[in-house]
């Protein structure tokens, strides 16, 4: 069983392997301009689940963050962010399973 940190925060996460890392700078820039105080973690998916191949990092990434937050969206680094994003959070519907398990979204 994974134990799950108590936690109230918001998290958005993305990741990248030697052939996108190229984005990540001008991604990281936009995101932190427009979003200044949300917090975004980078999944280094060269190294991060190396028994899992491609597609599957990314929501064995998004389960991980959540247990450290109790809401995550992912992002792509190939997203041109123009502004706050931090109000996806208020368009996830609550369900009965949200009331126990963190609440994921990916954009």
């Amino acid at each position: 069983m994974v134990k799950r940190m108590s936690s109230s925060k918001k998290l958005f996460i993305t990741g990248c392997d030697k052939t996108t890392r190229w984005m990540l700078p001008w991604f990281t820039q936009n995101f932190k301009i427009y979003n200044p105080d949300s917090e975004l973690k980078v999944y280094d998916f060269d190294t991060f689940a190396p028994q899992l191949d491609g597609w599957f990092k990314k929501p064995s990434a998004m389960i991980d963050a959540s247990m450290n937050a109790n809401q995550v969206c992912w992002i792509d680094t190939d997203c041109h962010i123009l502004s706050n994003v931090e109000d996806i959070f208020d368009f996830i519907a609550v369900s009965y399973t949200h009331l126990t398990l963190p609440t994921i979204c990916s954009v």
